[in-house]
């Protein structure tokens, strides 16, 4: 059955939302101004139902090619109804200000997307088509089941997206690239043999051969250099991490930029907000940051410093110095043994 479809007349309907409701959502206001009518014609020349009505549809085309058509495919009666949804109008006058188009779609491949259960039936059509697409350019997807992948991405050859991932928007990962398991990427650039582990990644760049994870967290606006390791449990917040800096587990790095080679151990953070404003932390290259330390932005750690575990530092480190900001350790022979035979512990 041979369908007339409007070109170019509609803006493009985004893709790949992050659930039904959003897509019935953005269809709705970008068409509901222009849906007004109820009754249905029939044309006999081409046997295609023209209905105007309404209700808001999405068609399987549109999520693919991210084009204006809005084509379902609805069953009344048990007779098979195929229509196109026009602007307010006839036919014949919409036909004199745009251009109308023959298009075949297959009738299982086309949904009206009036409920939640038809909004994932055309996800998952739109799912099988971008994955299979993928599969022939030479990218490795370890599950197709469970691979969620944006049309707007682009997927080099060699890259490997193992199981349970999502990947959203404009996203770039370049090839032998491994993304996943258990990760979601959105509108972020990944590098060449990049591995990115149970984490999640957004509006942000990584760099070529760095890791990220397991259970690692990219904010948008950040930069991550190349070699470099983020490793479990580190968030980072719009900030710069040059080549081959290492922050291995347990740390928070925000509004900050960070220095070539410099090692945050485990437990450093940077303590960026004050309640109403955030401030900026810069750590210099090479530089030692030791475990449990709070960098107390703003705040400025040269290059080659260390700074000792456990310091809170509220002053600017300099270049190749050793900086201890703690309390002095102290020790009081046998006291708890005193206490003990006192009784009081």
């Amino acid at each position: 059955m041979d369908i007339l479809i409007l070109n170019e007349k509609w803006p493009d309907i985004p893709v790949l939302f992050t659930s039904a409701k959003d897509i019935l959502t953005s269809v709705c206001s970008e068409l509901s101004e222009n849906i007004f009518y109820t009754e249905a014609d029939f044309n006999p020349e081409n046997d295609t139902i023209i209905i105007y009505r309404p209700a808001v549809c999405i068609s399987a085309n549109t999520l693919v090619e991210l084009s204006s058509e809005t084509i379902p495919v609805s069953l009344e009666n048990g007779e098979e109804r195929v229509a196109v949804y026009l602007p307010k109008g006839s036919v014949k006058s919409m036909n004199e200000e745009c251009e109308l188009k023959i298009f075949y779609m297959p009738a299982d491949e086309a949904y009206m997307a009036d409920n939640a259960f038809n909004a994932y039936l055309c996800q998952e059509i739109l799912k099988g088509r971008v994955n299979q697409n993928l599969l022939y350019d030479g990218v490795f997807i370890a599950d197709i089941a469970t691979a969620m992948i944006s049309p707007l991405a682009v997927i080099e050859a060699g890259a490997v997206i193992m199981p349970n991932c999502q990947i959203y928007g404009n996203t770039h990962i370049h090839a032998n690239a491994v993304i996943g398991p258990n990760s979601l990427i959105a509108d972020s650039i990944i590098g060449a043999n990049t591995k990115i582990n149970n984490s999640q990644v957004y509006e942000s760049t990584v760099g070529e051969n760095t890791t990220v994870g397991p259970f690692s967290y990219i904010r948008p606006k950040s930069e991550i250099g190349n070699k470099v390791k983020i490793g479990d449990f580190v968030e980072i917040k719009k900030s710069v991490i040059d080549t081959g800096t290492k922050i291995s587990h347990f740390a928070y790095i925000g509004d900050s930029e960070i220095g070539k080679n410099v090692n945050f151990s485990c437990g450093a953070i940077t303590v960026n907000y004050d309640g109403k404003n955030k401030y900026k932390t810069k750590v210099g290259d090479n530089a030692f940051i030791g475990c449990n330390v709070n960098l107390v932005a703003p705040v400025e750690v040269g290059g080659g410093a260390f700074v000792a575990a456990g310091s809170t530092v509220v002053e600017n480190v300099p270049e190749q110095a050793l900086t201890v900001a703690r309390a002095r350790q102290y020790t009081k022979a046998d006291w708890a043994k005193k206490r003990r035979e006192e009784g009081k512990l």
